[in-house]
């Protein structure tokens, strides 16, 4: 479980929000008027308008949220039918909907959202990689590794079905794994150091672990601070540890890496090569290990979190 609040993610809020409004006025069969009416009845001491309930923070979507569970069947019921975006979310998916930039027509959709972000991992896992790519079958066509996940389903919050930041780029192991199940999640928009919530934990069973990886034991320790149950619930619901035990061979990689490539050992090779000199011991292990080590920074490459933590257990 990570943050990909410092990806490039959030600089197409505005763009994703007029091209919505704008479909909303000129082709859906709720304009813009008239969702703003409901949004106001049903959401008005939060929100009060449709722009809001799209570009809704994730700290709103939480509290909208918390707010409708405390509601009745019947005025739950209310809600779902005057604000089911779920159709709407379709067309984006499927590329029905335009916006205006810089006088330029262009289209926008899940595509053009999917190919612009710089998360290149699933912010649930942190285990496999999320991208789009083309390939030549009955032309030129888009797959892409990931699904749009709605961190608060489609099916008990349809009215959240567009909000932007109910929207993460998730693999689709954890997409299908977290599949309308109405649970505390945490919301990987929050700018939230998750090294400050939780951390991998190795504990050596037997002398010979650096050999055997069955000899070592991969846990996970949650400190007792703001989002720990919420990053706790999320992990368990997609399964992240069990998956993360799995990696035997590549705790065992890095482990071995790191009995070899000591900080001292790297300045020394610093001060033999003259090509490395100019390079940070930091640059040096992100080379290394092919993983980045500012939680920053950890959407942009599988296992960082995991690496990271491993390499600052003292005891391995």
């Amino acid at each position: 479980m990570i943050t990909v609040h410092y990806s490039n993610y959030k600089s197409f809020l505005d763009i994703h929000s007029d091209a919505i409004i704008g479909y909303c006025d000129n082709h859906f069969n709720k304009c813009t008027t008239q969702l703003n009416n409901y949004v106001n009845t049903h959401f008005g001491s939060i929100i009060t308008d449709f722009e809001s309930l799209i570009k809704a923070s994730p700290e709103t979507l939480k509290e909208i949220k918390e707010y409708f569970d405390k509601l009745t069947i019947k005025e739950k019921k209310k809600i779902r039918n005057d604000l089911n975006l779920k159709t709407l979310y379709g067309y984006f998916v499927r590329g029905g909907i335009y916006f205006s930039s810089n006088k330029i027509t262009e289209k926008y959709n899940s595509k053009y959202l999917a190919n612009k972000i710089d998360i290149f991992t699933c912010p649930y896992c942190n285990e496999n990689y999320t991208y789009s790519f083309e390939y030549k079958k009955r032309g030129n066509q888009i797959r892409r590794t990931f699904d749009w996940d709605h961190i608060y389903s489609k099916k008990d919050y349809p009215f959240f079905a567009i909000s932007f930041f109910n929207l993460v780029p998730a693999c689709k192991v954890c997409n299908q794994i977290k599949l309308d199940q109405n649970k505390k999640y945490f919301n990987p928009h929050l700018s939230v150091n998750v090294d400050d919530v939780y951390f991998y934990d190795i504990n050596p069973i037997d002398a010979g672990f650096i050999s055997d990886t069955s000899k070592l034991q991969l846990n996970i320790i949650f400190k007792d601070v703001k989002y720990k149950d919420e990053i706790k619930e999320t992990i368990s619901v997609v399964a992240q540890l069990n998956r993360f035990r799995c990696h035997k061979e590549l705790i065992k990689d890095i482990l071995n890496k790191k009995r070899i490539y000591t900080d001292t050992y790297l300045a020394k090779l610093k001060n033999q090569n003259p090509i490395l000199k100019a390079i940070s011991i930091g640059e040096l292990k992100k080379t290394i290990y092919g993983v980045y080590f500012d939680h920053k920074d950890y959407y942009k490459r599988p296992f960082s979190k995991l690496t990271s933590d491993i390499l600052k257990n003292r005891y391995v």
